[in-house]
């Protein structure tokens, strides 16, 4: 994305992957949503269908559900340079 380019931000693509209950997922969907134009695609992709549920309810531009429609809608490989990874991860209290 360049400054020379205004319509760069219209071809983002946002995923949002989420694997535990949903909940930071659909807050991090939400504050997204709220920050960014609309024409910024939001995709959500949890692990099974009531996570992708709670970040659609966030208002996701778009979702999919389990491990096979996350290695789709994202690619197994993809190009470097072309993505952000953001990873949350939390730890179960032992």
């Amino acid at each position: 994305m360049s400054s020379q380019d205004p319509g760069a931000l219209t071809d983002l693509v946002i995923a949002v992957v989420d694997g535990m209950g949903g909940g930071i997922g659909a807050q991090i969907v939400a504050q997204l949503r709220q920050e960014l134009p609309l024409e910024i695609e939001i995709l959500a992709l949890g692990t099974n269908a009531v996570v992708t549920q709670k970040m659609m309810q966030a208002r996701a531009s778009r979702g999919a559900s389990g491990e096979n429609a996350i290695r789709v809608s994202i690619g197994s490989s993809p190009q470097p340079g072309n993505s952000l990874t953001l990873e949350a991860a939390t730890r179960a209290s032992t």
